[in-house]
């Protein structure tokens, strides 16, 4: 029997500039702090706290894309890292989904996602500036032009 433990990773991800609302990043590290800690590997991914220095600027449709690309390529890079069967994701808004369900694809070959969400994040840049509100679109293949480079889920790179 394979202990199933090490197979799971707990990323966290405070990720607010998506929705850019500060919110997303206290109750994110409120979460990290209720939830128990993991028997498996555990990662962070380092997003600047709210009312740091800069301001978010709108980029190609999209506002703080090159933060939010780099904190994608780092959840990415921490999820390759530990290559695991299942993920815990605690994170801001509904952009931290994007790493973790593109890679549970590849793994699997095929999965299915349930999203229940007050707003459909099938969204371009067209629609609005918020990222947040484009992660289901970028998974399948119809979100910002960056997104569309490989087809579908399976993309790597991501976004």
């Amino acid at each position: 029997m394979t202990d199933s433990r090490s197979k799971t990773l707990r990323l966290h991800m405070p990720q607010w500039q998506g929705g850019n609302l500060s919110d997303y990043h206290l109750s994110s590290e409120l979460l990290s702090w209720l939830l128990p800690p993991s028997d498996g590997p555990d990662e962070t991914v380092p997003v600047p706290s709210p009312g740091g220095p800069g301001s978010l600027r709108m980029e190609d449709g999209i506002l703080a894309k090159t933060a939010l690309l780099e904190q994608v390529r780092s959840a990415r890079r921490a999820i390759e890292k530990h290559r695991p069967d299942k993920i815990l994701t605690i994170g801001g808004d509904c952009l931290v989904d994007l790493a973790p369900i593109a890679y549970l694809n590849k793994h699997y070959g095929r999965v299915g996602v349930l999203w229940i969400d007050a707003h459909p994040d099938v969204q371009t840049p067209k629609e609005t500036p918020h990222a947040h509100a484009q992660v289901l679109g970028m998974l399948l293949g119809q979100g910002a032009a960056t997104s569309r480079r490989k087809s579908k889920i399976t993309s790597t790179p991501l976004w």
